[in-house]
C-alpha cells in the first residue's frame, strides 16, 4: 500500500509539474519588400550608408514609429442604461502604412532644411498581444552644400 501511494504523488508531481502555467510561443515569420523611390520622388537623397558621395551639412536625427491596431472612434451610445457598464467606442484597425510613413519623413525633412537623409535604417517590431506589426523609420537629415 506504502508503494501505492508512494507511486501515485510521484505521478501526480510529475504530471503538475509538467503541466504548469506555460506561455505557448507563437511562431512569426515576415518577408516585406520596402521601396525607397518614395523619397526620391519627394526630392530627397536617401542611403543607409552613413555618409553621402556629395559635401553635406548635418541637421538633426528624425525618426518615426507607427504599429498596427486599434483606433478608438467616437463614442457609441447603449441602447440599456447601465450605470455601471463602460462605454463603448467605435473601433477602426489600422495596419502600418509604409508609404505615408516615408512621406511624413520627408515632409519633416524638408521642414527642418533638409534635402537627404543618411544611415537610413528600418526597424520591423513584431507583433504583440496588444498591437500588429510595426516598423520604425529612422535616419540623419543632411542639407547638400553648393546647392
Amino acid at each position: 500500500m506504502k508503494h501505492i501511494s508512494s507511486f501515485i504523488f510521484k505521478s501526480l508531481f510529475i504530471v503538475i509539474l509538467l503541466s504548469s502555467c506555460g506561455t505557448t510561443q507563437r511562431h512569426y515569420k515576415s518577408t516585406n519588400f520596402l521601396d525607397y523611390s518614395i523619397f526620391n520622388k519627394n526630392g530627397i537623397f536617401v542611403t543607409e550608408s552613413n555618409n553621402a558621395p556629395f559635401d553635406y551639412e548635418t541637421i538633426g536625427r528624425v525618426f518615426i514609429t507607427e504599429l498596427s491596431g486599434y483606433k478608438r472612434g467616437k463614442e457609441v451610445e447603449s441602447k440599456i442604461q447601465d450605470p455601471y457598464s463602460e462605454k463603448k467606442y467605435e473601433e477602426t484597425y489600422i495596419k502600418v502604412d509604409y508609404t505615408n510613413m516615408c512621406n511624413e519623413m520627408c515632409d519633416k525633412a524638408k521642414s527642418i532644411g533638409g534635402d537627404g537623409i543618411i544611415s537610413f535604417s528600418i526597424i520591423e517590431i513584431p507583433p504583440t498581444a496588444q498591437n500588429g506589426l510595426g516598423l520604425k523609420l529612422t535616419g540623419v537629415v543632411i542639407k547638400r552644400k553648393n546647392r
